[in-house]
C-alpha cells in the first residue's frame, strides 16, 4: 500500500526494470498543479521543477546565468575580472581537458580515430587551441608527429552559415598557430578514403 507522507503525497516502492527498488510519488505538481505520478517528489517533470525555482529561490550568490537568476543580482564587474584570470590560468596550465566542453565523440569521429589506430599513427583528440587575442577553438584530431588538425565534417552541420564562419576562422588560426589542417567531409569518411587523405597530404609535405 502507497505510505501517506502529507500535503497530498502518496509513496510506493515498486520494483525497477533491473530488480532494484524506486519510489514512486502520487500527488499534484506545486508548480503547474497537475496530478501526477512517477519518481519526482514534488514535480510532475524537470521543466515544472526548472520553473518553479525560477520563481521562488534566490540565487543572487551563485554564478547562474542573468534568465536563471531572477532574483539575484548581476555579476560584480570585480567577479569577473577573478573569473576571466583564473580561467586564463587555466588554460595556459592545462586543465582544461579536450572533454571540458565537449560531448562525446560522433560517429564520424569514431570512423576516423579507428582508422588512426589501425595505422598506428600516434594522435590526440578533441584537441584545443588557445591564443592572446583569438577565441579559443577545439579540433576533432590532433597529429603531434606531424603537426597535423584534423577536423571531420559532416555535410549537414558544416552546411550551415553560421558553421561555414566557424570553419573558416578555424582555418585561420590553425595557420596562425602554425598548424596544418586537414579537412575529411562527410562522403569520403571511411577508412579507404581517410588512409588515402592523410597519404596525399604528407606527399604534398615531401
Amino acid at each position: 500500500m502507497p505510505r501517506k507522507l502529507g500535503y497530498g503525497t502518496e509513496r510506493k516502492i515498486v520494483k525497477g526494470p533491473r530488480g532494484n527498488n524506486q519510489t514512486i510519488y502520487t500527488r499534484s505538481c506545486d508548480s503547474c498543479g497537475s496530478y501526477y505520478e512517477g519518481r519526482g517528489k514534488r514535480f510532475c517533470g524537470k521543466s515544472c521543477a526548472m520553473k518553479w525555482a525560477r520563481k521562488n529561490r534566490d540565487y543572487s550568490n551563485s554564478g547562474f546565468s542573468e534568465k536563471d537568476n531572477p532574483k539575484g543580482g548581476k555579476w560584480t564587474k570585480e567577479r569577473r575580472d577573478r573569473t576571466s584570470i583564473l580561467m586564463k590560468i587555466r588554460w595556459a596550465n592545462g586543465l582544461f581537458t579536450p572533454t571540458t566542453f565537449r560531448k562525446k565523440e560522433t560517429s564520424l569521429e569514431r570512423v576516423v580515430r579507428q582508422t588512426l589506430e589501425k595505422l598506428e599513427i600516434p594522435f590526440k583528440s578533441k584537441w584545443w587551441l588557445a591564443a592572446t587575442g583569438w577565441r579559443p577553438k577545439e579540433y576533432d584530431f590532433f597529429l603531434p608527429d606531424s603537426n597535423l588538425l584534423i577536423e571531420v565534417d559532416g555535410k549537414y552541420w558544416h552546411s550551415l552559415p553560421e558553421n561555414v564562419v566557424n570553419d573558416e576562422y578555424k582555418n585561420k588560426f590553425a595557420a596562425h598557430m602554425n598548424y596544418s589542417l586537414l579537412r575529411i567531409p562527410e562522403e569520403r569518411v571511411s577508412e579507404d578514403a581517410i588512409r588515402a587523405a592523410i597519404a596525399d597530404w604528407k606527399k604534398k609535405q615531401g
